[in-house]
């Protein structure tokens, strides 16, 4: 009895390590947004364009480079909130060759699979943005 005991309790381990095994391999579906963004910005006689195309995780709420980085100037944007036909998307425009790298901090409010745009002036610069976002569904591990 004891032997068969043991054979079970063995079977037992191994199947469940098995288990657990093939739910790693599995992969799960996510809700996000193919996320299309362009940055034009001018300062000191100089203009930087430059964008990105990528897909953002619905549940992501961290900065995420949303262009490639040009000359020293990134544009970083955190999706801050999501309805059923808009997302709001917070900006960070940074560009190292100033004192103050943090050059504009704006939002924009986008309706899904429309492209929306935001621009801002000064004797400075010069910066246009602007967002196209589509729902989207990924796999991933």
């Amino acid at each position: 009895m004891r032997t068969l005991s043991s054979c079970f309790i063995v079977a037992l381990f191994a199947g469940t390590v098995h288990s657990a095994s093939a739910a790693q391999n599995k992969k799960a579906s996510e809700p996000g947004f193919l996320i299309q963004t362009e940055l034009a910005y001018e300062s000191n006689s100089k203009e930087i364009k430059t964008g990105k195309e990528f897909i953002l995780p619905e549940s992501n709420r961290t900065w995420t480079p949303l262009t490639t980085p040009k000359d020293g100037v990134t544009l970083l944007g955190r999706l801050t909130e999501v309805k059923p036909d808009t997302i709001k998307m917070e900006y960070i425009l940074v560009d190292t060759r100033t004192d103050n790298a943090v050059i504009s901090t704006p939002a924009i409010i986008a309706p899904l699979n429309e492209k929306a745009e935001i621009g801002m002036n000064s004797d400075k610069s010069k910066v246009s943005v602007s967002l196209k976002a589509k729902r989207t569904t990924f796999w991933h591990d």
